[in-house]
This record gives C-alpha cells, structure tokens and sequence, in this order.
C-alpha cells in the first residue's frame, strides 16, 4: 500500500507545482511522507500487538485479552494522532512550507489508503496484472 500511496503522491506532487508554484510539490511530498509514516505506525503497532500474544492465550483468557487490546487499539490511535499534529507543525512552522498543498498530499494518500484497503484493495491489483 504505501507504494501506491507514494506513486499517487507523486504524480500529485509534480501536478501541484504547475498549479501552486515551484514549491509546492515539496509541501505535497512532506504530506504524502505524513500519510505514509501515520501507515507505517500502524502496521508496526499491529505487527508487536500480534507478537505479544499468541492466539491461544486469547482464547484462554478472553475477556482479559479483549480489554488488552481496545488498550493498545486506543493507545494507536492516540499515538497516530499526535504523530501527524506534530509533523503537521513542523512542516507549517520549522520549514515554512505552503499549507494547502501540505493538506492536499496528505489527503491523497490518505484517499489512496482507503482506495488499496477498500472494495478494491488487496489482491485487485494483482488479479488485474495476472490477466495482463
């Protein structure tokens, strides 16, 4: 998913720069890499939350078990939005670059998120160049 995130942020990215000016595709690169890396957060939480515990302790202590994870599944999303907040800031404060277009890559690879995980998602791509 994240390369398909990065190829629409990209072609965006040079499609802004026409529109916004020179450096508008740098602002719309930083938001995709912010859609990205809120991505990649996740994935990672996911992954260490399934380390944690084996499906047969679940099973052996369910209630428990549940509580644990709407705990981590809050903490993830807690941390995700105080992750994007904080490079949101750094991009409009430190490096001075144009909000728009920063909120224009996050939104698309935000939308190409929901697109790769969606209806269409997963294993549409592949099936897709498989008849090729």
């Amino acid at each position: 998913m994240p390369l398909l995130q990065m190829a629409a942020i990209l072609t965006i990215a040079f499609w802004g720069e026409s529109v916004w000016g020179g450096q508008a595709k740098w602002s719309i690169l930083y938001g995709g890499v912010i859609s990205v890396v809120n991505l990649l957060w996740l994935q990672w939480r996911l992954r260490r939350s399934e380390r944690k515990e084996s499906l047969a302790e679940i099973k052996r202590d369910a209630a428990e078990s549940a509580q644990r994870i709407t705990a981590d599944l809050y903490l993830t999303v807690i941390e995700r939005f105080v992750w994007v907040i904080a490079l949101f800031l750094l991009g409009m404060v430190k490096l001075g670059l144009e909000p728009m277009a920063l909120v224009t890559g996050f939104v698309v690879g935000q939308v190409m998120l929901l697109v790769a995980s969606g209806p269409l998602g997963g294993d549409f791509f592949e099936r897709g160049m498989n008849k090729l």
